[in-house]
């Protein structure tokens, strides 16, 4: 195997800031720090693959892609033509604003999750389209028409005014007032469980995705990811997938030329707020990958290991540059971009 590809998005992003920022301070990640430290610190221009996570983050991907991924097909098993990212999401209202949080914090039963889809699909039914709830926090809907529109990503979305998140282009209109529709049909409907709640755990979705998007070209092999949206892309593109929570870190580094990690629920955790999963996240990476990835590295099943955690940079380390004593290991604090 050549090369080993990390994002970490949002690591050493310049937005780091708060709880997440003192968290990194505390945080006891050797491996992580050795590996930021020793390694060439690189333009993110130079860098010749691809940034998987940017692409989600940006909304720039297409999730028609992963809705072949999960199967997801109309009554007649016929796939739609178009596809968009629906997730569901909590607004949180008060004089001047409607703020948009994400749904990262709740559980959904089973009923719960067929209730929501079932509401939903009554308001969209004359539009012979069809809503997919995945899980509490993913959402698809799959039409044959009105896909002149543009969506602003959830992840840059959460925490703003959802009145100043407008969709543009020729069909946006539609789907704000689908929207106005689906939130009408949703009031009331997602905890039928729990008498205690007085108002909805979900009383809104987020239409985003660009069902436009092309595939990428392949670049990797294997790519290994907790993204639906990410893994249906690369298998699209030809390329081998993995899911993280089935991913078996024994693997053989000799038998690949080339692998990408994309965990997309560390940047996720981190615009939810949720510092726990956060730093979960990376206590997992430091103690349950790095030390494979610098074992293979230090045997030469690995020539390099290349990690892309900022906007506008990204370090390459060589086994060579291990020995390069000069270059002190440094907290990771000290490479968060400016």
């Amino acid at each position: 195997m050549k090369t080993l590809i990390l994002e970490l998005p949002g690591l050493l992003d310049k937005h780091l800031s708060g709880a997440f920022l003192e968290s990194l301070k505390q945080l006891e990640l050797p491996l992580l720090s050795q590996l930021v430290s020793k390694a060439n610190k690189c333009a993110i221009s130079e860098f010749n693959g691809i940034q998987y996570s940017r692409l989600e983050s940006s909304g720039d991907i297409n999730p028609g892609f992963a809705a072949k991924l999960l199967n997801l097909t109309d009554e007649n098993s016929k796939p739609f033509k178009y596809w968009f990212r629906a997730d569901p999401i909590e607004l949180l209202t008060d004089i001047t604003t409607i703020h948009m949080k994400g749904n990262w914090h709740f559980k959904f039963s089973e009923h719960q999750i067929k209730r929501v889809e079932t509401n939903i699909n009554q308001c969209i039914e004359h539009l012979q389209a069809k809503f997919f709830l995945i899980s509490e926090t993913e959402g698809y809907i799959g039409c044959n028409q009105y896909a002149e529109t543009s969506f602003i990503s959830l992840l840059n979305a959460l925490g703003n005014d959802q009145r100043i998140i407008p969709s543009t282009g020729n069909d946006a209109h539609h789907w704000q007032q689908l929207l106005t529709e689906i939130q009408m049909s949703l009031f009331g409907t997602a905890s039928p469980d729990n008498p205690i709640h007085t108002r909805s755990l979900v009383n809104s979705i987020h239409f985003w995705g660009n069902p436009h998007a092309k595939l990428t070209e392949k670049k990797i092999d294997t790519l290994v990811s907790d993204s639906n949206l990410i893994l249906g892309l690369a298998k699209s593109s030809g390329i081998s997938i993995n899911i993280i929570s089935e991913f078996n870190s024994e693997f053989n580094f000799d038998q690949r030329e080339s692998l990408q990690l994309t965990p997309m629920n560390l940047i996720r955790s981190q615009k939810h707020g949720d510092i726990t999963a956060w730093e979960n996240i990376l206590i997992a990476i430091e103690k349950d990958w790095l030390p494979k990835i610098f074992s293979a590295l230090k045997k030469q099943q690995l020539e390099q290991i290349i990690l892309v955690a900022g906007e506008n940079y990204y370090y390459r380390l060589k086994k060579s540059y291990l020995k390069k004593f000069w270059r002190r290991t440094k907290p990771l604090i000290e490479f968060i971009e400016g």
